[in-house]
């Protein structure tokens, strides 16, 4: 029988190949829907052809993208859990299997040398919840979407919506489509753009794996 470690391990590398290589059905269904509401021919072939493009990915089992992105990963951690095992250390043991098995690009570089880096990236958010069990989803964020985040520190009489509106408005379509916004208000200059991740994360968290420990 796996040990704990093996099985987060499993989870994890399963949880990023899905990510990679499928849609959520509620994200494919929007853009179905966009399709045969929009008027304009050349928007309509667009939206077709990434369509069409999710539609092979999962046929072939090879990612939606050549960018296959940073991966984040979001683990919510029971008070009762018993790990016995380093998450960071276990997480980039994790990527190393998915990035041979799917396979993910090794696109990462040094940005002051520019020379490519051979170890396992990738990010971790920890919470804590009830009960015993340990979880993991994954959100992998390519450039293309990375390139056009934002964040601003306002003064407290300042509006946010139009700093997010005017955001996305000058983004265009720069970003990778389908476009999901994540917005944290509050915190600190680096808490805010995890908070804005966190709530992305919190859409998907019902694909997470969880892992009941072993009595």
């Amino acid at each position: 029988m796996p040990s704990n470690r093996e099985a987060f391990i499993r989870h994890a590398a399963q949880a990023l190949q899905e990510a990679e290589i499928h849609l959520p059905r509620d994200v494919t269904r929007a853009l179905a829907n966009a399709a045969k509401a929009e008027s304009d021919e050349r928007a309509k072939e667009q939206i077709g052809a990434i369509l069409e493009n999710v539609r092979l990915a999962g046929v072939a089992g090879l990612p939606m993208c050549q960018d296959t992105g940073i991966p984040i990963f979001f683990i919510e951690i029971g008070r009762e859990a018993n790990i016995d095992f380093g998450l960071r250390e276990t997480l980039a043991t994790a990527v190393q299997r998915a990035t041979d098995a799917v396979p993910l690009r090794k696109h990462a570089v040094d940005p002051l040398t520019r020379t490519r880096c051979d170890e396992p990236l990738f990010d971790m958010i920890c919470d804590v919840s009830d009960g015993n069990k340990l979880s993991v989803a994954v959100l992998v964020k390519g450039a293309g979407s990375e390139n056009v985040s934002a964040l601003a520190m306002l003064e407290p009489l300042q509006d946010v919506i139009p700093f997010v509106l005017n955001t996305i408005w000058k983004s265009g379509g720069k970003p990778c489509p389908p476009i999901i916004v994540g917005l944290g208000i509050g915190s600190t200059f680096d808490g805010c753009a995890r908070l804005a991740k966190k709530r992305w994360s919190d859409l998907w968290m019902k694909r997470r794996a969880p892992l009941k420990q072993r009595s």
